[in-house]
């Protein structure tokens, strides 16, 4: 094993109150050909070999093309990883967070005030720590999607028009039946695993995972290969910004997919999940969030009211405000 053993990216289109880098963890700035404002001290997406102009469709994962048509820029590493910019993974279990989930019943739990010595849970020495082990793969723990909405999301399909937030609900399902259709043709011993996970509502989200550099290769090949192939066939001209992230959305499918799909094959397969926190670090966009549930019925949460409204006053208990 290289002494370089590990780097984990985190993409970022706006500067956030934390914005972790080390000699681990390295800040990428996406989008950066479609914007004046390029930050300081961080990579960016549209050096080299990129896809930086597609942001608006394909999000994060622009910075994932970057890592893999530049690895040599991040040193070559032995493993390669990507967090979302308020999504963390919890490397070390003293991490203190809230006991208040994200997605109900999910493992990715709310951080309340963010401590000055939060970048130490991110030490290379905590890192590697959970490497000690040679694991394939280390994700988020699975999702089950249909807690965020009984009753409505009852498979994939449902999920991405729920993303999606749109009125365009036959589009955007002619999206994913194209999706199979290239998951079919191009790519045959993925689809018993397609229609597993299009059925199910099991999902390794976020975009997030650390890969073995030969895992992390193949797995761009395919992710890229078959979002550009969607892309290619998919007239989104009028879709407005949410409806534009269809790529990304398809993203998290393929690393679920990939990841079923490589379980089935080999025995060996050491995929390790592990829990996250979600930032909070702006708590009026968190309150007002917790508001926007409470009150609009439109958006996928309205059956799990209770829940969100009871997460909202802890909260606000917590923070000294009620």
């Amino acid at each position: 094993m290289s002494n370089n053993k590990v780097k984990i990216l985190i993409p970022y289109n706006k500067i956030k109150k934390i914005v972790l880098s080390n000699d681990v963890v390295l800040p990428v700035q996406t989008g950066c050909s479609n914007t004046d404002e390029l930050f300081s001290d961080m990579f960016r997406d549209n050096d080299g070999e990129n896809i930086s102009d597609k942001n608006p469709k394909y999000w994060e994962l622009t910075a994932q093309y970057w890592a893999w048509k530049n690895y040599d820029k991040i040193g070559n590493p032995d493993y390669i990883g990507f967090m979302q910019a308020r999504r963390h993974f919890i490397f070390d279990d003293s991490m203190n967070h809230t006991p208040y989930t994200w997605i109900p019943k999910s493992h990715i739990y709310y951080m309340g005030k963010i401590p000055k010595n939060y970048e130490a849970y991110f030490s290379k020495e905590k890192i590697t720590e959970k490497l000690s082990d040679d694991p394939d793969c280390i994700t988020h723990k699975v999702l089950d999607l249909k807690l965020i909405e009984p009753g409505l999301i009852e498979n994939i399909p449902n999920h991405l028009v729920n993303l999606s937030i749109t009125t365009k609900r036959e589009k955007i399902l002619e999206i994913f039946k194209t999706f199979e259709k290239i998951i079919k043709t191009d790519y045959p011993r993925y689809y018993d695993t397609f229609i597993e996970f299009k059925n199910n509502t099991d999902l390794y989200c976020c975009n997030s995972y650390i890969m073995k550099k030969s895992l992390f290769f193949e797995y761009c090949e395919f992710l890229f290969d078959v979002l550009k192939k969607v892309d290619d066939i998919t007239d989104s001209s009028d879709f407005n910004k949410q409806e534009l992230k269809f790529l990304g959305y398809l993203g998290e499918y393929l690393l679920t997919i990939f990841l079923l799909q490589k379980k089935k094959e080999n025995v060996d397969f050491k995929l390790k999940e592990l829990s996250g926190v979600f930032l909070c670090d702006d708590y009026k966009f968190f309150c007002g969030k917790m508001k926007k549930y409470q009150i609009l019925s439109a958006i996928p949460f309205l059956k799990n009211h209770d829940y969100y409204v009871e997460k909202y006053n802890h909260f606000k208990l917590k923070l000294g405000i009620l």
